[in-house]
């Protein structure tokens, strides 16, 4: 049973980025689009660190005229230098920087994979993402990338939030038809939290973690039925 944390997503987000979210789902061309990944994570389920990045992802058709307008009018809006490191038919990635206040956002645009779980949900018009949906890409995230922070999102989903592993690992099959028990398990690695504490709201106990991690490694080896 998924448990409930109390928060508030206006002690996680700075207010330029919860400004920027509810400046883009006010558009009629974002229906389809969903805020989700550690900021969605983080802003509504786990108030546990900060964030950077703003991944909006798309489950209808993917407009990159109107991503580049919106980006272009949010640079004029907060007075932004605004840089474009990748424009492609699936996926955009800009930078907003702003000089006087001195922040620096990532945007991201992705068109989601067709298999996506849960539904999107609604706070003072920013939608994002369900903790299912979230849950699942972040084992694929840590299955295709070393990240401490992804190590803390799912630690902390497990065991704040009380979603089963092991349910969510077979789902997450759905989205990589190359997740496998054996790979996954030799992918994980022991992290250090060193360079994201500064992000982090509250201390998480990084022995407690990386035997988290030991144990489902461990787990998943002795599922695999020799063939």
């Amino acid at each position: 049973m998924t448990k409930i944390k109390a928060g508030n997503y206006k002690d996680v987000l700075k207010p330029h980025q919860i400004s920027i979210l509810q400046d883009f789902f006010s558009e009629p061309e974002s229906a389809g689009y969903f805020l989700t990944g550690g900021t969605a994570l983080a802003g509504f389920y786990l108030y546990h660190r900060l964030s950077k990045d703003l991944d909006f992802f798309n489950i209808g058709s993917f407009d990159t005229f109107f991503i580049e307008r919106f980006v272009q009018k949010m640079g004029e809006k907060y007075g932004c230098e605004v840089t474009n490191k990748v424009k492609a038919s699936t996926y955009a990635e800009y930078y907003l920087k702003n000089k006087s206040d001195g922040w620096i956002q990532r945007l991201d645009f992705v068109k989601e994979q067709p298999v996506r779980l849960g539904d999107v949900c609604k706070l003072d018009g920013i939608i994002y993402d369900s903790l299912d949906n979230i849950a699942t890409n972040k084992i694929c995230a840590i299955y295709g990338r070393l990240e401490p922070k992804d190590y803390v999102d799912l630690y902390l989903i497990v065991n704040e939030l009380g979603l089963d592993f092991y349910e969510y690992f077979d789902l997450a099959k759905q989205k990589d038809s190359g997740l496998h028990e054996f790979y996954f398990a030799n992918i994980l690695e022991t992290v250090s939290l060193k360079d994201i504490r500064n992000l982090l709201l509250y201390n998480i106990d990084e022995g407690a973690m990386n035997d988290f991690y030991h144990n489902i490694k461990v787990t998943l080896l002795s599922k695999i039925k020799p063939q």
